[in-house]
């Protein structure tokens, strides 16, 4: 990064600066800053690099295309998603018609913008750019180039976003070994393929095998700082799986500092702070500081309408935590309405997700608690069987279910 600040002065004490040199300079600067979190410098010279890109050259020039692309990149790590999809969508365009679908290039902008569209809930648009990423490099550079690693760890994502939980867990169990061996225990890849990996196993019920690839990460990533990405999404896998295991009390004081430190990289609303504060809250409530938790939990949900995810499955997840708090509370009422309310968001999230079946669980807790066995026992059985379909027969939300559909009768 210093050594590109230096050269950018250098060309602009000129008398005539080169134009294309100052937008390479700003652009690769831009890009270097924004890897290191540095995000409003990095917002700085990436303006400045499109400013000039703009003036001087045509949107399919390879060096434009790189610029949108890296603008698409901050945006999506700085929250502003529909911003971020709009430079994805004209980079990937541009790509598609100068070097074709099967070019490096191509590739490298949808294993981007397919996260991105995850993120916004647009999950099968997103799994069909993985799912062409994963072909066309291992198609270009091998099965076990980390490039084509990366494009399946994305894949695997987009499973678990879809609700495939256990076909996520089998390739991100797969790709394990292989990262570590291509790249190494500490390279950020491998550890986003440990963590995602971990929280599929939380999710699954499994939260010993989760905890211990947590713990085992967070050794090898001792010396790095508190705000590296790396190391929060860690600490937030670690935290789920405490959570899936029970250990609200210690999860909650690791989630507290990870969400404090993930605000001072990434601002309240950024990339990965919202997940991490809805995991904080989850962890409180069980801890019995219910209070803090939905004040967390509420301003999580504004923050998902705020960037128009009224459908994501975070949202509906975030709604169904709420829900769980309220009826626990004593407030079957509003814990009905926010049943409601994460029904109409499931909407949109694809059939057999097991978050509808969580969506029927809550639900019908909240209407045996108001006493309406009759409606709630169809509702529960659906969920029992939905939730041992997806997550597996002796998973404890189908248990839960099963033990609530007997008191229904």
């Amino acid at each position: 990064a210093d050594h590109l600040r230096s050269a950018i002065e250098a060309q602009e004490a000129l008398g005539a600066p080169d134009d294309l040199t100052l937008i390479d300079l700003h652009n690769n600067l831009g890009a270097v800053l924004s890897d290191l979190l540095e995000f409003d410098e990095a917002e700085q010279h990436l303006l400045a690099a499109e400013r000039l890109a703009t003036e001087r050259l045509s949107p399919d020039d390879e060096l434009m295309i790189t610029v949108t692309h890296n603008r698409g990149y901050l945006l999506h790590y700085q929250g502003r998603m529909e911003e971020a999809a709009a430079k994805y969508q004209a980079a990937l365009e541009a790509e598609r018609r100068v070097f074709g679908e099967r070019h490096e290039f191509t590739l490298g902008t949808m294993n981007c913008y397919a996260p991105l569209l995850c993120d916004m809930g647009r999950l099968e648009e997103a799994q069909a750019l993985f799912e062409a990423t994963v072909a066309g490099r291992t198609e270009l550079l091998g099965p076990e180039h980390p490039s084509t690693l990366l494009a399946r760890q994305n894949l695997a994502q987009s499973n678990y976003r879809l609700g495939r939980v256990r076909e996520a867990a089998a390739i991100q169990t797969e790709c394990a070994p292989l990262f570590e061996r291509v790249l190494g225990p500490t390279h950020p890849w491998t550890v986003s393929n440990a963590t995602n990996l971990a929280t599929s196993l939380a999710t699954l019920g499994r939260a010993e095998e989760a905890q211990d690839i947590c713990r085992g990460l967070l050794g090898q990533l001792a010396s790095i700082p508190d705000n590296d990405l790396s190391l929060l999404i860690a600490r937030l896998a670690l935290g789920r799986s405490l959570i899936a295991g029970g250990a609200y009390a210690q999860a909650a004081p690791l989630l507290r500092e990870t969400y404090a430190d993930s605000i001072e990289a990434f601002g309240p609303d950024g990339r990965r702070s919202p997940a991490i504060r809805a995991t904080l809250a989850r962890a409180l409530a069980g801890a019995g500081e219910v209070e803090e938790a939905e004040r967390h939990l509420r301003a999580v949900i504004a923050s998902h309408e705020s960037e128009g995810g009224s459908g994501s499955a975070d949202l509906v997840t975030v709604r169904l935590d709420l829900a769980d708090l309220l009826l626990d509370r004593g407030q079957p009422d509003a814990a009905r309405e926010q049943d409601e309310l994460a029904r109409s968001a499931a909407g949109s999230i694809p059939e057999g997700h097991w978050l509808r079946s969580r969506v029927d669980l809550e639900e019908g807790r909240a209407l045996l608690a108001l006493g309406c066995p009759a409606a709630a026992r169809p509702l529960l059985a659906a969920a029992a069987e939905g939730l041992a379909e997806r997550l597996g027969p002796s998973h404890p939300l189908a248990d839960q279910a099963r033990v609530l559909e007997l008191e229904c009768e």
